[in-house]
């Protein structure tokens, strides 16, 4: 930590032989030495997991603020994070696939047919679901009436010259 070495327990006992010590203090034999150096670690040890105990709770604290409890019905569509072909490193959702079964609080065994292996057991993690459009119900095309379509054509932009820096060129 912070560029240098943390002595152990072995280093502390070298350093404690090998120390000279005034003639005035009573010096401990080793058998003190070591009970009080493994008290001493116990010590530490005990305060070490205290503090790890509270940073775990502190961080459960954390993460359970923004956490949602996500439950999936076998028959239900989902949509699964799978790694894209050809590209391990990189994931994206497929489906829509059913789920089969639930394997424990967290686990679904997932029918991906169109994939390599037909069954999958996920986590809840790589799940989310997925829900049908209707057909014919784009409100985005749907609201634009045709006439007006017609009335605006859309215009041709000119081709770039091959001097024109590319962040001027139009897209």
């Amino acid at each position: 930590m912070s560029g240098r070495t943390v002595p152990g327990p072995l280093q502390l006992v070298k350093s404690a032989w090998l120390q000279e010590s005034d003639l005035s203090t009573a010096k401990q034999n080793v058998v003190e030495f070591i009970l009080n150096t493994r008290e001493g670690l116990r010590h530490a040890l005990d305060l070490a997991s205290t503090h790890a105990a509270q940073q775990r709770s502190k961080a459960k604290a954390w993460y359970d603020r923004r956490a949602r409890l996500r439950t999936f019905q076998p028959g239900d569509k989902v949509l699964v994070l799978l790694p894209m072909p050809g590209k391990p490193l990189h994931a994206k959702y497929h489906g829509p696939y059913t789920v089969e079964q639930q394997l424990g609080l967290v686990d679904y065994v997932i029918s991906t047919p169109d994939r390599r292996k037909t069954k999958r057991v996920c986590h809840v993690n790589l799940l989310k679901p997925y829900h049908d459009r209707e057909p014919g119900l784009d409100p985005a095309v749907a609201s634009i009436p045709v006439n007006v379509l017609i009335q605006f054509p859309v215009a041709e932009c000119p081709a770039p010259t091959p001097h024109t820096p590319l962040w001027r060129r139009r897209r």
